[in-house]
């Protein structure tokens, strides 16, 4: 489905104009936006999420921004056959390999 800018737009305006409608105009893209931020303004008004989030302390503080530099890292120690590779540049290739098989955690 091909559509101009011009069919575009007089489809979201239908499609807002009926939303506004059906909703008593609680809802309408005309004053808050497309659809995600339409979407967001519900959500905000609908629910009883605070406004602001709460406060949190310097160690708290500490633990989120040290959580946020990087991935979560866990092993448990193995011993057996292993292939060791650089997986950041031979990811794509052991993913695509038919043979390719990986462990699922249960």
């Amino acid at each position: 489905l091909k559509e101009t800018t011009i069919e575009t737009y007089k489809r979201i305006i239908k499609e807002s104009e009926a939303i506004a409608e059906k909703t008593n105009g609680q809802v309408d893209m005309r004053k808050s936006g497309g659809y995600s931020l339409t979407s967001l303004k519900l959500f905000r008004e609908t629910t009883l999420a605070p406004n602001r989030s709460e406060k949190i302390d310097e160690k708290e503080n500490a633990w989120l921004n040290l959580a946020t530099t990087g991935a979560l890292v866990f092993a448990e120690k193995y011993e057996g056959e292993v292939i060791q590779y650089d997986v950041n540049s031979m990811y794509i290739y052991e993913m695509l390999k038919k043979e390719a098989s990986w462990p699922i955690a249960t």
